[in-house]
């Protein structure tokens, strides 16, 4: 199971450095056209240029840059909750699986335990998510 953590590491890794590169990329970009339109505001300013119609270039840079941006948190947040989840799911899970059927490895449980232990965390969460349901409506206005 390491194995398959590490890749999964290796992939998030890959994945979050193309979405930095993405950013980066646009935000050159954004800095790129900022520039001409510094210059050629000046240009105008000076009276050596006249003014051109709407430029919107700049506007759809910035726009990509945030949506750049946007992504990258997504994917650092979708990461973080995995993380989270596999924390809590080493947690909460008593004994390691272990997935073969011919044999059993000591300290570990077969996949039938693991789904008895896992029936009977559903069935006392839904035992207390009733309890709180029901003070809540009894108790509270």
């Amino acid at each position: 199971m390491a194995s398959s953590n590490t890749a999964g590491s290796a992939i998030d890794a890959e994945n979050v450095g193309k979405l930095i590169k993405h950013a980066k990329d646009t935000l050159a970009n954004v800095m790129r056209l900022a520039n001409q339109a510094i210059d050629q505001n000046a240009e105008v300013d000076l009276g050596t240029k006249t003014t051109e119609g709407p430029n919107n270039k700049l506007e759809k840079s910035l726009e990509d840059f945030y949506i750049a941006c946007d992504q990258l948190q997504l994917y650092l947040g979708l990461m973080r909750e995995t993380a989270s989840q596999t924390h809590d799911s080493g947690r909460y899970t008593p004994k390691p699986i272990f997935s073969s059927k011919t044999e059993n490895v000591a300290g570990t449980q077969t996949y039938s335990e693991y789904l008895s232990t896992v029936r009977t965390q559903i069935a006392a969460t839904k035992e207390l998510h009733d309890m709180l349901s029901e003070f809540s409506s009894t108790q509270l206005p």
